[in-house]
């Protein structure tokens, strides 16, 4: 039986749960961004657009939550994003580029988290 018939995607206890996946994915020993395989880094991407959505449904605005989260999405998309660059420069020569819309990601967690202490630790541990 899937877990999702229990409780629903959106329930608090998920999205606190998936919340914790995004925090400590790519943030602890063992699970730091090159431990991470492509698979972990999809998910994690995932859940962060469902945080995302959660927290657009709900209204919660542009709180420290958000913006943390749009930085692991950030920071997710720009690793899955190199590991593809980089297959892809075995078959032919380029240089990366950034996404637009990954740009507007850390433009937008920038801006909600500008003034948090904490959140610039975490930037800075990048």
């Amino acid at each position: 039986m899937k877990l999702s018939k229990l409780i629903p995607t959106s329930n608090y206890i998920m999205v606190d749960a998936k919340y914790r996946v995004i925090s400590y994915f790519g943030r602890i020993p063992d699970l730091t961004w090159d431990d991470l395989t492509d698979a972990e880094l999809r998910i994690k991407k995932a859940y962060c657009n469902d945080v995302l959505s959660s927290l657009d449904i709900l209204g919660s605005g542009d709180s420290i939550k958000k913006g943390l989260v749009l930085y692991e999405l950030y920071r997710t998309k720009l690793e899955l994003s190199k590991r593809q660059t980089s297959k892809d420069d075995d078959k032919q020569r380029h240089r990366y580029k950034k996404s637009d819309d990954n740009e507007c990601l850390l433009q937008k967690a920038m801006i909600i988290l500008q003034n948090d202490v904490g959140a610039a630790l975490v930037r800075r541990s990048d």
